[in-house]
């Protein structure tokens, strides 16, 4: 019993390491994959929205430049845009968006200091917001930066499922190492011994009983080289 307890909690330990390498793999992948499509989708909209941002900033333009913005407002998973100029002071930004992500975000600050976009998450209460900065320029001049807020909660339910879809695939691969190992211990191991056992009580006790001697030996043929 010590031994066939011993099998079962070494095998389902090999099989949950397995399982819970193959989970951090798995999970680690698919945050990359998502959060790659994610910064590919706001690089291709920053760069068609620049052609028409750029200008109105130029040209100190407030009032064209707030109606803009208030036309991308909360689209699914994409809620707005903000404008800074070259100092990060905000010239307009999407109804209420200021409003849920206050404060200047740390990639706007890093686009006006390198010249070059940056993404980044930010959580606002139980979301992850997914912000993505990038630089309008006038020339080799960079006069403002254009921010995108994108709701990333999904990256977080993808995942979260991962590991949930994970877990019973092991709890299913628990039950049946269990059940398989107990099987072929039982079958394979005490089986036998058993046999031999009741045999051996038997020549002890003057029975003339014809033990099962085709099976044991096929049984150390099997597992004795």
């Amino acid at each position: 019993m010590k031994i066939t307890l011993r099998l079962v909690v070494s095998l389902v330990l090999v099989v949950g390491l397995v399982a819970i390498a193959f989970s951090f793999n798995q999970v680690r992948t698919e945050r990359i994959r998502l959060t790659s499509d994610l910064e590919r989708r706001s690089t291709i909209l920053a760069e068609s929205l620049q052609e028409s941002v750029t200008p109105l900033v130029t040209s100190d333009s407030p009032e064209k430049l707030n109606r803009l913005v208030q036309r991308f407002g909360n689209r699914d998973r994409f809620q707005g845009i903000a404008v800074h100029d070259a100092r990060g002071q905000l010239l307009a930004s999407t109804a209420d968006l200021e409003s849920q992500i206050p404060g200047s975000a740390p990639q706007v600050i890093h686009v006006l200091a390198e010249g070059r976009p940056a993404g980044g998450f930010v959580h606002d209460g139980n979301r992850r917001i997914y912000l993505y900065a990038f630089p309008l320029a006038s020339g080799e001049e960079t006069i403002g930066v254009l921010t995108l807020y994108y709701n990333a909660s999904y990256i977080d339910v993808r995942l979260a499922e991962i590991w949930r879809n994970n877990l019973i695939r092991f709890l299913i691969l628990f039950v049946l190492v269990v059940a398989i190992t107990l099987i072929v211990v039982r079958w394979s191991i005490t089986g036998p011994i058993a046999q031999v056992a009741v045999w051996m009580r038997d020549l002890r006790t003057g029975k003339t009983r014809t033990p099962k001697t085709p099976d044991l030996r096929r049984w150390i043929r099997r597992w004795v080289p």
